[in-house]
């Protein structure tokens, strides 16, 4: 298991059942995380066996339950310590632009990482259409672009930014959470809004990852541009759109730990780092009352939504490997339907959609497809999160040739009048387009 610190409440609890039965069935582990609290940390290793607390061990560090649950811990040769270097910018567009620019002119290869899919366009148009900046070195990935177009888009990213790729003099990479994880991507310098810390240090694992001799020289350090929040008269920061993605709390305390700090050592201080945000503690010296009494409010919505998450995962997991009952509280007695509405993750639910884009496409959905056509149909398939316009799509009739399509049975098949298709009874349109991907929109901005 890779990037275990990236499971929600929800998940855990889904997860750690996982967990008890694999060490029930004598199955060995592998878990994997260098962003991981020492109480999320103590947590996983009880699920997996663990009879007794893991003793602390600086990072890196190999943990082992035995048998017996007893736990060991090995302290690993440490890697060579990076210094990265964090600068502030202010949240606002003009502010990134200014600043993307003047290193875009010196050269070097940028990634700007954003916390929305519609942000990311947002910034992504705005670049190529700023002067003194080529839109052809503007690059975009996110979520929402149909997997026929993300596949050769990621091949091109990986290419220009990968460790053996063709590296261009200049180039602009504009990306979601998507690169946080799994794309083995390295980058002179970094833009990003705030983000809870482990991420934040994911995201930095992406600066400078391989050694290369041809950085330029204003950009030998690595750096982290971070775009700093909206602050209020009272120094309590605000989120915005940011502090739905992620929890309040969590952006609280890792502001604490970046508004005055210069440079990061990764890993010398990653296990502070990480304790510091993930403990739940709100009584911290030199912090406003205003500041304390905000950690304290989303501290307490918190816990109210962690405790909801870790029901909701409970009502589904199949019983402890010493329970009677096998099937999950509620599994036993759901439909087909309401089996397709469980998720691993706790996110808002999507609804499939395929693109129609043409006429091949079109004849596609026009007869029952073959294991080839059910191949091509997915190649086009986007997933929509927007509440009212998910809403609006599920009202269209689903296509009976998909009927006993597992991949298809609840999508929906949405036909573009060239790059538009305008949502029935309701107020936005979706745009479809290589450049940018699905956009959501309202109708009077198209």
């Amino acid at each position: 298991f890779d990037e275990i610190h990236s499971y929600d409440t929800y998940m855990n609890k889904i997860i750690e059942r996982l967990f008890e039965w694999l060490h029930a069935l004598d199955s060995p582990m592998i878990l994997l995380s260098a962003t991981l609290s020492r109480q999320d940390r103590q947590d996983i290793l009880k699920a997996a066996g663990a009879s007794e607390e893991a003793p602390d061990e600086c990072y890196p560090r190999l943990t082992v339950v035995e048998n017996d649950g007893k736990v060991r811990v090995h302290a690993l040769p440490p890697p060579e310590t990076r210094e990265i270097r964090i600068r502030q910018i202010a949240l606002g567009l003009d502010s990134l632009l200014d600043a993307v620019r003047l290193m875009y002119e010196k050269g070097g290869c940028i990634a700007i990482v954003c916390n929305t899919v519609n942000e990311s366009i947002e910034v992504a148009r705005a670049l190529r259409e700023s002067e003194g900046i080529d839109e052809d070195e503007v690059r975009l990935l996110h979520a929402r672009f149909p997997p026929a177009c993300r596949g050769e888009m990621e091949e091109k990213v990986v290419d220009a930014f990968g460790k053996e790729g063709t590296r261009p003099e200049r180039a602009i990479l504009v990306a979601t959470q998507i690169i946080e994880q799994s794309l083995d991507l390295d980058f002179d310098l970094m833009v990003s809004c705030t983000a809870p810390i482990d991420l934040l240090i994911q995201r930095m694992g992406r600066l400078h990852r391989h050694p290369r001799s041809s950085r330029l020289s204003h950009l030998a350090k690595p750096t982290l541009l971070l775009r700093t929040p909206d602050m209020k008269t009272d120094d309590v920061p605000d989120f915005g759109v940011d502090g739905l993605i992620y929890e309040r709390f969590f952006l609280l305390k890792t502001w604490l730990c970046l508004r005055d700090m210069e440079q990061m050592k990764i890993p010398d201080g990653v296990d502070d780092l990480m304790n510091f945000v993930y403990n739940q503690e709100v009584d911290i010296e030199n912090i406003s009352s205003a500041y304390r009494e905000a950690l304290a409010v989303a501290r307490d919505d918190m816990k109210l939504g962690n405790r909801n998450s870790e029901f909701r995962g409970a009502q589904f997991v199949i019983g402890e490997p010493s329970s009677k009952r096998l099937i999950g509280r509620y599994s036993a007695r759901l439909s087909d339907d309401e089996e397709r509405s469980i998720k691993t993750r706790n996110i808002r639910p999507g609804l499939d959609i395929i693109c129609i884009m043409d006429e091949d496409s079109l004849a596609l959905t026009q007869r029952k497809p073959s294991r080839d056509d059910v191949n091509s149909l997915l190649c086009y398939k986007v997933t929509v999160r927007h509440r009212d316009v998910k809403y609006a799509l599920e009202q269209l009739e689903a296509n009976p040739n998909w009927k006993r399509i597992p991949q298809l049975k609840y999508a929906r098949a949405v036909e573009f009048d060239g790059d538009r298709y305008d949502a029935p009874n309701s107020p936005y349109s979706l745009r479809l387009t290589p450049d940018y991907g699905l956009e959501i929109i309202r109708q009077e901005e198209a």
